[in-house]
């Protein structure tokens, strides 16, 4: 009996230590994937795709691309689509509290238009589907940029940056309005359509020439110009007329801006934009981008595996941007309430007496409520005068202020 029971007793013991080795695996294991998965510093993040080929069609939203998408298995909610954004995914304020996101210990850091340092909070996600292409566990950053892009029609709720493409071929194709997401990799670049890219930390960086001088621009869809230039640069260059100077609103403050039409061209392979439209920003050092005035002729597609992006077009005959028409001032809405915010330089506004802060009550007899900068950008285009109705000190008047090309 006693020679039966020990190797029985020691079988029992090496099964109950392979059980125990096992458990504290697994619990490790567990223990591991959660760090990787969720550290605090660089949250992990896959994709997967139902189909190979993934089509979904986006609308713009004051010339912006913004497509519908699914947060942790709610929504839709509608995101642009910003290759100049180096974040995954910006979530304004409201909709991450309204999808309970848990906010992360740690911050990340980036800049805007200005070329200012923002510090962002991030909160963590854990699915994000566009059709059938579906981001998996990323951090988000919190920020509020995508309610100055909503419309009255449209919500927008933040932005899609380029980096959460990093692992598919990205096409924007923006003639149809539809965004293409699939594996793969393009040709090697060929000099007219498909060109080699420098990968900016912003997003893809393509090499242009704009009148005689070589430059590298940041393909920003989340650019609404035509080409923006850093300040030591566009005053560079020659311009059919004299700079038109405005104000931009950027963050709390205001900074002036500049537009000009290049005498010259902007060329990249077999590609000719004549005379474009040069922007740039008091004090910009660093910020070279092709915006949407130009990219919207295009379907764009973005290789980030392979440092390649292609530019193709029906149509082969130069582009010509058009005049840029307008009042000279910008309204903004505070509470409910729409005010003069900007009143733009050497424009028939600033020869009519108005002041920042006159609460603005009508346009064309409509109710402020029913336009939006979109809707502003079409009335331009069709009406050659903007019939104001607005109050000061409690006081109601009227104004008739001309629309005028600023920017022939």
């Amino acid at each position: 009996m006693t020679s039966f029971d020990a190797p029985t007793n020691c079988t029992h013991r090496s099964r109950l230590l392979k059980i125990s080795v096992a458990v504290l695996c697994f619990i490790a294991a567990f223990l591991l994937t959660k760090t990787i998965l969720f550290p605090a510093s660089k949250p992990f993040r896959y994709t997967r795709l139902s189909q190979p080929v993934v089509k979904v069609p986006f609308q713009l939203v004051n010339g912006l691309p913004v497509v519908e998408v699914m947060i942790n298995q709610r929504g839709p909610y509608k995101l642009m689509l910003d290759t100049g954004c180096a974040h995954n995914v910006h979530i304004c304020a409201c909709l991450v509290k309204k999808l309970s996101l848990p906010e992360m210990d740690t911050k990340t850091t980036g800049r805007d238009v200005a070329e200012n340092v923002r510090e962002y909070s991030l909160v963590r996600v854990d699915s994000l589907r566009i059709g059938q292409a579906e981001f998996l566990r990323f951090a988000a950053v919190i920020d509020p940029i995508g309610h100055s892009l909503s419309t009255n029609d449209t919500r927008v709720d933040g932005m899609i940056g380029y980096n959460c493409f990093r692992e598919l071929l990205l096409t924007l194709d923006f003639p149809n309005k539809q965004l293409i997401l699939q594996k793969g990799t393009l040709p090697k670049p060929d000099g007219r359509n498909i060109f080699g890219s420098s990968p900016g930390k912003a997003g893809p960086k393509l090499m242009v020439s704009v009148g005689q001088t070589q430059l590298e621009l940041l393909i920003d869809s989340g650019s609404t110009g035509c080409v923006t230039l850093a300040e030591p640069i566009a005053k560079t260059f020659s311009f059919h007329a004299t700079p038109f100077e405005g104000n931009s609103a950027i963050g709390s403050g205001v900074v002036s801006n500049y537009q000009a039409r290049l005498r010259g061209k902007l060329a990249f392979g077999q590609h000719i934009v004549i005379d474009p439209i040069i922007s740039w920003l008091t004090g910009t050092k660093d910020t070279n981008l092709l915006g949407m005035k130009i990219l919207k002729h295009f379907v764009v597609t973005i290789d980030q595996t392979s440092g390649s992006v292609r530019f193709s077009r029906n149509d082969d005959d130069p582009i010509r941007i058009p005049p840029v028409r307008g009042i000279g001032l910008v309204f903004g809405v505070k509470k409910g309430t729409a005010t003069i915010e900007i009143i733009q330089l050497n424009t028939p506004a600033a020869q009519l007496g108005l002041e920042v802060g006159d609460q603005v009550l009508t346009v064309n007899g409509q109710p402020f409520s029913k336009f939006d900068n979109s809707t502003f950008s079409t009335l331009y285009e069709k009406t050659e005068v903007v019939r104001l109705e607005l109050m000061r000190d409690k006081k109601r008047f009227a104004v008739e202020v001309p629309v005028v090309e600023l920017i022939e």
